[in-house]
């Protein structure tokens, strides 16, 4: 693990904890989660992301891929990555407050593309020409 790969696996880690915590404070300010069942869902998904990252973190690789399939790729692993946590604890699939999780994991993924479109990702292939025009 070189010092490039822990700052890429925090700053992963660190926007999916966000991402998690963005649609669950809605909740939680409308009262229909807990401030514990919150912190807790956001705390796993966080940690979540750190285990994936050991399994695979592509701009620590070099990986290159094109935009739409980065944005692609990071939407469904914020989706599982919160999806996760807020099963984890359920015994029957009846227990689900299926409003909550789809607004939760709707929400997870809206701030993953609302950030990743405000800012190229690392793992994107950079091959445009940029051209300067002088006045």
């Amino acid at each position: 693990m070189t010092f490039d790969w822990v700052h890429s696996m925090a700053a992963r880690a660190a926007y999916t904890g966000l991402a998690a915590a963005i649609p669950l404070a809605a909740l939680l300010v409308a009262g229909e989660v807990s401030l514990g069942y919150t912190l807790s869902v956001v705390a796993v998904a966080t940690l979540t992301s750190i285990v994936t990252s050991l399994v695979s973190l592509p701009e620590a690789k070099g990986k290159e891929l094109p935009f739409w399939k980065s944005v692609l790729y990071r939407s469904l692993r914020t989706a599982g990555q919160v999806a996760a946590p807020m099963l984890a604890g359920v015994t029957l699939l009846s227990e689900v407050d299926w409003g909550d999780f789809g607004l939760t994991v709707a929400g997870a993924v809206l701030v993953t593309l609302l950030r990743t479109m405000q800012a190229y990702l690392p793992e994107e292939v950079h091959d445009e020409e940029v051209i300067f025009i002088e006045d």
